[in-house]
């Protein structure tokens, strides 16, 4: 090994005599060597020089810039910019290089002339409207028709008809005639609600179960509502589907729920499942219809 000085930082390191014949060995480390040549090679000094940067004027802004003299006899634009609005203003209609002639042809549907360009050779409407009137009056005709199927409800038994992929529809499950008698069939009271209907029952509630779909506010069933016309409503929580965890819609929540209804015109009165108890519920529905119609519920017994 040899000890040789750093052309740049003047620190002297070991080298193989070997990269001294082939004048390798002049820098301690690469950034030694970039910082020499970015402070020596610039300009005349750098061998790959061939002369100074040409000015030359652009095509289409006008604007003067300087090229390298390689680029003396090809460069017309200061920028890519330039370059896309000069051509967006010249190879405009025949003077394209990919343009050609429009071909007239009649719709199908209506019988108007229209043209269509040459890169849509199976265009024949003249407007999406032709299209899906034509479609609609093939009908049986259609190379998409399916026959509707006939189906029973097994709900209310009915015959009621649908489309062949409706039949295994999972998410409006398509064995049912409709939402409502899907409703009326599948949902049934929970084991609050039950406690509360039987409350109703042995004490006269002026309140009727409609939370099986027969009844909605909105897009919101309601569990119970007042049988005499007004607008109360009774809603039975369970803290599984509607304790406020942050992962749950604004409209399930306790709060959510009360702003709803009450945005509708109703008044509506929340128990917990654990609420449901009959001296409970009977003091907090006297309260409150006694403050919304002055009415008065019968007494606790």
């Amino acid at each position: 090994m040899i000890t040789v000085c750093c052309k740049y930082c003047g620190v002297r390191f070991e080298t193989f005599p070997c990269r001294l014949k082939v004048r390798k060995a002049k820098f301690c480390s690469k950034r030694c060597y970039s910082k020499w040549m970015s402070e020596n090679q610039i300009g005349q000094n750098n061998p790959s020089w061939k002369g100074d940067r040409i000015l030359l004027c652009c095509e289409s802004c006008g604007v003067p810039f300087t090229v390298d003299p390689c680029r003396k006899n090809k460069a017309r634009f200061c920028s890519t910019k330039c370059v896309s609005e000069w051509m967006a203003k010249t190879f405009v209609g025949k003077k394209s290089f990919n343009w050609k002639p429009r071909k007239t042809r009649k719709c199908k549907y209506c019988g108007k002339a229209f043209q269509v360009s040459p890169f849509m050779p199976h265009n024949r409407f003249c407007n999406r409207k032709c299209y899906f009137a034509w479609s609609r009056s093939l009908k049986h005709n259609h190379w998409n028709y399916k026959d509707k199927i006939e189906l029973t409800c097994i709900g209310c038994r009915k015959k009621f008809r649908v489309y062949p992929y409706e039949k295994n529809n999972k998410k409006w499950r398509r064995t049912y005639c409709s939402k409502k008698c899907y409703l009326t069939h599948v949902i049934k009271p929970t084991g609050p609600e039950k406690r509360f209907i039987r409350l109703c029952e042995k004490n006269s509630l002026p309140f009727k179960y409609v939370g099986d779909g027969s009844f909605w506010i909105g897009s919101l069933n309601p569990d119970f509502i007042h049988n005499d016309g007004q607008k109360i409503l009774i809603e039975i929580f369970g803290k599984y589907w509607h304790q406020d965890k942050g992962n749950i819609p604004q409209r399930q929540t306790y709060k959510g729920r009360k702003e709803y209804f009450y945005r509708h015109g109703w008044q509506c009165e929340i128990f917990w499942e654990e609420e449901v108890k009959k001296e409970l519920v009977l003091r907090r529905l006297r309260n409150c219809i006694d403050r919304i119609q002055g009415e008065i519920l019968p007494r606790i017994q």
